[in-house]
C-alpha cells in the first residue's frame, strides 16, 4: 500500500511539473533558509556550555551606586577573588585576567602583534577546560617567564613544527612556550590567544598583593569563581554582604555610596545585561529572537504554500478521492496517503536544502555572517541529523495535514457531480493562508529597512569630533613616549601628515571612571560618579572638538597641568553650573578648577549615553613607575593624514615610528574602520535580514504564481465569456487581481503595527537612536502589493488576450 501512494506521488510529480516544481523547490528554500538559522541559534544558545564545568563557573561583578548614578560593572578589584576565597573557603577558587601589556612577540624573524593576550591565574586551564595540543595544563604556568598560547599562535611562529620549549621574545622579556592549547569555538564570549602566568604581575609590580584591601573599591580585572559541585548559590547574597560591611563599610560611608557583588553565570554572559568594561563583545538577544521568528516565518511561508497548491489542485483530484470512496476506500487510508504524498515531496525538498546548505555556506556570504565552516562541521554531528529528521516529519506533518483532511473528507457525491462546491469551500482558508504570507513578507521587509535606518543614523551621526582620516598607532615604553616630541616632528615633515594627537583613551572606545567632588551652585560639595579622559594639549583642536566655554589647556599656561581640568557640557548641566568655569573639583585626589567646557562628544559607543566627564591635560611625569613599568607603559596616538594617499600614509607612519625606535612594532588602522567594527553585529544583521527578506518574497511570489496560474486556468471559461460581452482585457485583469489586493489592504494593518512594535523595542537598546518614519512601511506594503499583483496579472492577462472562442471551446 506503501508502495501505492509513493507511486500515486511520483506520477503526480511527472504530470503537475510546474506545480511539483513550484511546491518542492518552495519547501527546500525554506527549510535550507530553517537549517542554516537553526544551526546558528544552535551556537548562540550555547555560548561557553562547551566547557565541562560551565554551570559552577560565574563572572564577580561590581555594582556601585553614588548620589542616585549607578555603576554596574562586569570587572571587580584585584584582590576580590582571592580575598573572597580566602574567608568564605565555600566559594571555591578563583580565575583573574588582567590584559597584558606584553602582545607582541617575536621568533626569530617572525614578529607579531596579538589583541587578546591576558595575564591569568595559573589554574585557568582547571577551569576553562581545552583540548591541549602540547604541554601539561596542570603546571603550565607555574614558571612566571612561562607563556601559554593558542594553536593559531603556535601555527604563525612555528608552523607544524612542536611549540613547547621554544622562547618568544617579548620587547623586554623572553617567555617560554609551556603550552599549545586548541582555539576556542567561535561561540564563546572572551577569546585569548596568550596566556601568561599572573604571577608574573609581581615581576611587573613588585608587592602589588600588599594593596588589595585598599584597592577593594578599584575594579579593574575579570574574576570568575569557580564554585563546588554542592555549592547553593542563593548563599552569595549573604557571604557579599557580610565582606562589603568588613572591608568596605567605612570607606562607603565616607563616600555616601553602596556597593555589591553579584555573580553571573558563564552561560548568561554573552546575552546579560551589558555591564561597563565589558572587554568581550557581546551578543544583542534582539538577534537571537529575530533569527528565530525569520527561521519560523520563512518555513511557514513554505508550508503554507504547500497546503495552497494542494487544496487549490482539490477540484482535479475531487474525482480521484470520490471513485477511491465508491470502490471501498475509508478515510484514514485517504489521508494517510496525502500524508504520503506530502512526506515524498518534504524527503526530495530536504535532499534538496540539505545539498543547498552544505554548498552554501562554505561560499556565501552568510557563511562569514554565521559562522562558515564551523557551522558545516555542526551539520555533519550525529545529533543534528536526528534534529534534519524531526524537521522533516514535522514539515510532512504541518503542510500535509490539512490538504489531506480537506481531501479525504470530500464525499462521493460532491466528487462527482458538484467539483465546483468542493473548489469553493476551501477559498476562506487559502485567502487566509495568503494573508499570513503577505503579513510576513511586509513585517520582514519593514524591519530591514527600519535596522539599516538605525544602522545609517548610527554611521552619519554627528561624535563630537572628527573621525575621518585619523590612524590609530600605539607607542609603548616611557623612553618612545617621551620622544614623542620626536616622533611628531618627523611625521610632521611628510605633507600628508597634517598632525599628531597623543591621549590616553581613544575617542569611542570607552575610559575610566572615577569619583569626583564637586561644589554646586548651591555651595555643597557634593560627590558624584564621573568618567575621565587624560589628553594632550591640541586633542580639541585636532579632532575639532568645541570648546563652548573657557579654553582648552594651554602649554604656556603651567598651571593648567598642575590643576586645570576641563568638563562636557553634560556634566555642567548635571551640576546645574550657570558658570561651570572656575567651579572647584576634586578628581582622582586632588583640587582642580575648571578652565573650559567642551561640547558633548561620543567618547564611548552609541550604545551607551554620554555622561558627565572630566577631562584631564595627559601627564608626561613618570617618575613614579618601577623600571618595568616604565618599559610596558602605552600611549596611544592619532595621526591625521589628508587622506590623498591611505595606504601610502600607513607605510609612511609605520617606517618613521620604527626608524626613530626599532624596538616598536606598530600596526596603523585607520579610526574609522575601528569604529565601525563596534557595530559589526548590527551590519551582519541587516545583511542576514535582507537575504532572508528577499527569500520571504521569492517563496511567496512562488506560492502565488502557481496559485494564480491554477485559478486563472479554472476561470478560463468566465473570462472568454466576458470577452465576448464586452471586457477589456485590463477589465479582466483587473477582476482577478480584486482578491489579492484585498488581501493586501487586510495584511498592511497588522503588519505594520507588529513591524512597529518590534522595532520600537529593538531600537530601545540604543541610547541614540532614529524615529521611525511612515516610509518603510509604504515601501514595503507596495513592494509585497507590486509583486503579487504583478504575479496574477501576468498570468490572468496571457489569458486575458486569447481568443475567446479557442477559450471556450477548451
Amino acid at each position: 500500500m506503501i508502495k501505492s501512494y509513493f507511486l500515486i506521488a511520483f506520477r503526480r510529480l511527472n504530470e503537475e511539473r510546474i506545480y511539483a516544481g513550484i511546491t518542492i523547490v518552495g519547501l527546500a528554500l525554506g527549510i535550507a533558509c530553517f537549517l542554516v538559522l537553526i544551526l546558528f541559534q544552535r551556537g548562540e544558545m550555547t555560548y561557553d556550555q562547551h566547557y565541562v564545568n560551565h554551570e559552577r563557573i560565574f563572572r564577580l561583578t561590581s555594582h556601585y551606586s553614588i548620589r542616585g548614578s549607578n555603576s554596574d560593572m562586569a570587572v571587580s578589584s584585584e584582590g576580590a577573588g582571592p580575598l573572597l576565597t580566602r574567608d568564605y573557603p565555600q566559594l571555591g577558587n578563583y580565575v583573574r585576567f588582567r590584559r597584558a601589556y606584553q602582545n607582541v612577540l617575536t621568533f626569530e624573524d617572525t614578529t607579531l602583534e596579538w589583541y587578546d593576550a591576558f595575564l591569568a591565574d595559573e589554574n585557568i586551564f582547571e577551569v576553562f577546560d581545552h583540548k591541549i595540543i602540547e604541554g601539561n595544563p596542570a603546571t603550565a604556568l607555574d614558571d612566571p617567564y612561562s607563556i601559554a598560547i593558542s594553536e593559531s599562535v603556535a601555527r604563525s611562529y612555528f608552523g607544524d613544527l612542536p611549540a613547547v620549549g621554544k622562547l618568544l621574545q617579548g620587547r623586554d622579556y623572553s617567555h617560554r612556550v609551556s603550552l599549545v592549547f586548541a582555539d576556542a569555538p567561535a561561540n564563546t564570549h572572551m577569546n585569548y590567544d596568550l596566556v601568561f602566568p599572573y604571577k608574573f604581575r609581581e615581576i611587573l609590580s613588585p608587592g602589588y598583593e600588599k594593596d588589595y584591601l585598599q584597592n577593594l573599591s578599584n575594579a579593574q580585572v575579570i574574576t570568575y569563581l569557580y564554585t563546588p559541585a554542592d555549592f547553593n548559590i542563593a548563599l552569595f547574597n549573604g557571604i557579599a554582604e557580610g565582606f562589603v560591611d568588613r572591608y568596605m563599610s567605612a570607606r562607603l560611608t565616607e563616600l555616601n555610596a553602596s556597593f555589591h557583588f553579584a555573580l553571573q553565570p558563564l552561560s548568561s554572559i554573552h546575552y546579560g545585561d551589558k555591564l561597563q568594561y565589558e572587554d568581550f563583545p557581546l551578543g544583542n538577544i534582539y538577534y537571537l529572537i529575530g533569527s528565530v521568528a525569520v527561521a519560523a516565518f520563512i518555513l511557514l511561508i513554505a508550508c503554507i504554500n504547500y497546503i495552497n497548491l494542494a487544496t487549490a489542485r482539490a477540484m482535479k483530484r475531487a474525482r480521484e478521492v470520490g471513485m477511491r470512496k465508491v470502490l471501498g476506500a475509508e478515510r484514514r487510508q485517504l489521508i494517510s496517503q496525502f500524508l504520503g504524498e506530502s512526506v515524498f515531496f518534504v524527503v526530495i525538498a530536504m535532499i534538496i536544502a540539505i545539498t543547498m546548505v552544505m554548498v552554501a555556506i562554505p561560499l556565501a556570504n552568510s557563511g562569514d555572517l554565521l559562522g562558515g565552516n564551523e557551522l558545516l562541521i555542526s551539520f555533519t554531528e550525529p545529533s543534528i541529523w536526528l534534529w534534519v529528521v524531526a524537521l522533516g516529519i514535522l514539515v510532512a506533518v504541518l503542510s500535509g495535514l490539512y490538504p489531506a483532511f480537506y481531501l479525504s473528507r470530500i464525499t462521493p457525491l460532491e466528487a462527482l457531480t458538484k467539483e465546483r462546491q468542493a473548489w469553493t469551500r476551501g477559498l476562506s482558508v487559502r485567502q487566509l493562508l495568503i494573508l499570513v504570507q503577505m503579513i510576513i513578507s511586509i513585517g520582514v521587509i519593514t524591519c530591514t529597512l527600519l535596522m539599516g535606518k538605525q544602522i545609517d543614523y548610527i554611521n552619519n551621526t554627528p561624535l563630537g569630533f572628527n573621525k575621518n582620516n585619523l590612524v590609530w598607532i600605539n607607542l609603548q615604553g616611557v623612553e618612545t613616549i617621551e620622544r614623542l616630541p620626536t616622533i611628531k616632528n618627523e611625521l610632521l615633515s611628510h605633507p600628508e601628515i597634517l598632525d599628531v594627537i597623543d591621549m590616553e583613551w581613544v575617542p569611542g572606545f570607552g575610559n575610566a571612571g572615577t569619583l569626583a567632588r564637586m561644589i554646586s551652585d548651591e555651595g555643597e560639595m557634593v560627590l558624584h560618579q564621573a568618567d575621565v579622559l587624560m589628553v594632550g594639549e591640541n586633542y580639541f583642536e585636532g579632532l575639532d572638538i568645541e570648546i563652548l566655554q573657557g579654553r582648552g589647556f594651554d602649554p604656556d599656561i603651567s598651571t593648567d597641568f598642575s590643576n586645570g581640568v576641563m568638563v562636557n557640557e553634560t556634566m555642567a548641566r548635571r551640576m546645574g553650573w550657570e558658570e561651570p568655569v572656575g567651579q572647584e573639583i576634586t578628581s582622582r585626589g586632588e583640587s582642580h578648577r575648571i578652565i573650559g567646557v567642551t561640547s558633548d562628544f561620543h567618547y564611548t559607543p552609541l550604545h551607551n549615553e554620554i555622561s558627565p566627564l572630566v577631562i584631564h591635560p595627559l601627564s608626561n611625569d613618570f617618575e613614579q613607575l618601577t623600571p618595568t613599568q616604565r618599559r610596558l607603559w602605552r600611549r596611544n596616538v592619532l595621526v591625521v593624514i589628508d587622506g590623498s594617499d591611505v595606504s601610502g600614509s600607513l607605510q609612511t607612519i609605520k617606517s618613521v615610528v620604527e626608524n626613530l625606535d626599532a624596538d616598536q612594532n606598530i600596526a596603523p588602522v585607520l579610526l574609522e574602520d575601528r569604529l565601525e567594527e563596534l557595530y559589526q553585529s548590527e551590519q551582519n544583521l541587516i545583511s542576514l535580514s535582507k537575504v532572508f527578506s528577499v527569500v520571504c518574497v521569492l517563496i511567496s511570489a512562488m506560492g502565488l504564481f502557481g496559485l494564480a496560474a491554477f485559478t486563472t486556468e479554472q476561470r478560463c471559461r468566465e473570462f472568454g465569456i466576458r470577452k465576448v460581452l464586452g471586457a477589456s482585457s485590463l477589465q479582466i485583469v483587473a477582476l482577478a487581481t480584486r482578491h489579492v489586493t484585498t488581501v493586501l489592504l487586510l495584511a498592511a494593518v497588522p503588519a505594520s503595527w507588529v513591524s512597529f512594535k518590534v522595532m520600537d523595542s529593538w531600537l530601545g537598546s540604543f541610547a541614540y537612536q532614529t524615529s521611525i518614519p511612515w516610509q518603510p512601511f509604504l515601501i514595503s506594503i507596495s513592494l509585497v502589493g507590486a509583486i503579487a499583483v504583478f504575479t496574477v496579472a501576468v498570468q490572468s492577462l496571457a489569458i486575458a488576450r486569447e481568443n475567446p472562442a479557442q477559450t471556450l471551446e477548451g
